[in-house]
């Protein structure tokens, strides 16, 4: 697939996702004795509307580092979230630099 093909795609998609830039919510949740064994971040819409959720079991017979486990998903939901924005950066970037080669080219 050629570069210039693939930008119209990711283009395309950007266009037609929800618009950013979106934030993270933390939930956690506990069992019945109060131990947190279960966190969900959620990924928001600036209108507040829940658009995805990156959700994370952590009891010790879940996985063995649960301490590294929450900070993995809450990368991972921080990361999604700010994709939106990180690839409209990008796009823009990509116009610029085809801007400036068409510019060249032309002198």
């Amino acid at each position: 697939m050629e570069i210039e093909e693939k930008v119209r795609e990711i283009r395309a998609r950007h266009d037609a996702a929800w618009t950013g830039p979106y934030y993270v919510e933390k939930t956690e949740h506990a069992n019945v004795s109060g131990v947190i064994v279960h966190t969900d971040f959620e990924i928001m819409n600036p209108d507040g509307g829940h658009l995805a959720e990156v959700s994370c079991a952590h009891s010790v017979t879940d996985v063995e580092d649960p301490e590294a486990a929450v900070a993995g998903a809450e990368a991972d939901a921080t990361f999604f979230a700010a994709a939106w924005q990180d690839i409209s950066t990008l796009l823009n970037l990509v116009d610029e630099l085809q801007s400036q080669l068409k510019r060249a080219l032309e002198d």
